[in-house]
Formats: structure tokens, sequence, C-alpha cells
């Protein structure tokens, strides 16, 4: 069975702001692997969760958001 999460249950479950994960998007951070076309609703996975408990632990340590950017990215 596959969890999906909607952006507000990633939110509460992953310790940060809807805002956040919406500029994470944005930036190409950390994208959602579905969006609905119809209502443009974003729909997590268990990977995105387990990335938003590793974005937040190295954001709580003070790891650069540029080195944290081009991990990420790879």
């Amino acid at each position: 069975m596959i969890i999906v999460y909607t952006i507000w249950q990633l939110s509460i479950i992953g310790m940060v702001f809807t805002s956040g994960l919406r500029f994470y998007d944005d930036i190409e951070l950390l994208k959602p692997p579905t969006v609905d076309k119809c209502n443009g609703y974003r729909y997590y996975s268990e990977k995105q969760l387990e990335a938003i408990h590793a974005l937040v632990q190295l954001l709580y340590i003070q790891v650069y958001k540029e080195t944290i950017y081009y991990k990420f990215a790879e």
C-alpha cells in the first residue's frame, strides 16, 4: 500500500510550514511526485517525508542552505 500525504499532512508530520514546502517546491529542492492537474494540490510520498526529516535536521545544525540544495539536487 502506498501512503500519500497532502501538503498539510506532511507539514504536520514533518514539522515544517506549508509555505516552506511550497518554497522548496518552487526552488526544486523537494518536488512532490504528484500534483493534481485539476486543483493544483500537491501529494507527497513516504520518500519525501524522509527527505523533510533530513532537511529539518540539517537546517537545525545550521548546515549552509547552498550545501543542502547541492546535496538534495544530486
